[in-house]
């Protein structure tokens, strides 16, 4: 296989990996619309990279207001939803860079630990089906 056939292979699975995720990552709901992020046009294909080298999995999106209390929430749940789909990447969950204070946002999505703490505190506290809607 050249290597111009296999970046075609690359871009075509990174595409595919893109579709997947806008499905899966979409289907989260934000709780104070009541509607999922695909629906309200807050999470795009084209805020999605994909390293497939790499193995890395870039999900940024748009919460409906830059001050939404419940950011770190989403992000959490969007994560643990690709983290279920795709185990050997590395999932990362950021903010539209045009959203307002999305670098102070972002550096605070760096922090796993965090996310998981407040995945575990989702699900104790049966919050879960506030976040997610199944397919």
């Amino acid at each position: 296989m050249s290597d111009e056939e296999k970046e075609l292979e690359k871009k075509k699975k990174a595409k595919l990996i893109q579709e997947s995720v806008v499905s899966i990552a979409g289907n989260v709901r934000d709780p104070e619309l009541g509607i999922t992020l695909k629906e309200a046009g807050l999470l795009k294909p084209e805020f999605i990279k994909v390293d497939v080298e790499n193995k890395i999995i870039e999900v940024n999106w748009v919460p409906s207001t830059p001050f939404c209390p419940l950011i770190m929430h989403i992000s959490a749940v969007i994560r643990a939803r690709l983290m279920e789909k795709f185990p050997k990447w590395n999932i990362r969950v950021r903010l539209h860079p045009e959203v307002i204070g999305s670098e102070s946002w972002n550096e605070r999505l760096k922090n796993t630990e965090e996310l998981d703490k407040l995945l575990e505190e989702i699900k104790q506290r049966g919050w879960w089906n506030y976040f997610v809607v199944e397919e």
